[in-house]
């Protein structure tokens, strides 16, 4: 079985266990949650993926590379939206901030989850 995007973070993609333990949370977040009018992923869901999962996963030398290549990419996104920024687009400085906050937080993980 084929490697699978993660359903909240589609640049990492899971091997089949993680992928089905990550489903199978998404879908009992989804049902534990009691509001009909909610669209989306469960905050439930969401919370366990950013305190638990991600960080696990980031202690895992199978995926290490995958978040260092979306760092490389973020960076290389901040780059060229400074550039346009710089260039009188103002517009785009809500993005290069969401951007470098997501830089900071993989960084985070990344050095958090360095294994001794």
């Amino acid at each position: 079985m084929l490697s699978r995007p993660h359903p909240t973070h589609g640049w990492l993609y899971l091997q089949p266990a993680d992928w089905r333990t990550t489903l199978q949370r998404q879908v009992e977040e989804r049902d534990r949650l009691d509001d009909i009018n909610h669209s989306g992923p469960a905050p439930a869901f969401l919370a366990w993926v950013a305190q638990q999962q991600l960080p696990a996963l980031a202690r895992h030398q199978h995926y290490r590379n995958q978040f260092h290549d979306r760092i490389a990419e973020l960076q290389l996104r901040l780059g060229n939206l400074q550039q346009q920024i710089d260039a009188g687009r103002l517009d785009l400085e809500p993005m290069a901030g969401i951007t470098r906050r997501e830089i900071r937080e993989l960084q985070d993980l990344m050095s958090a989850g360095v294994v001794a």
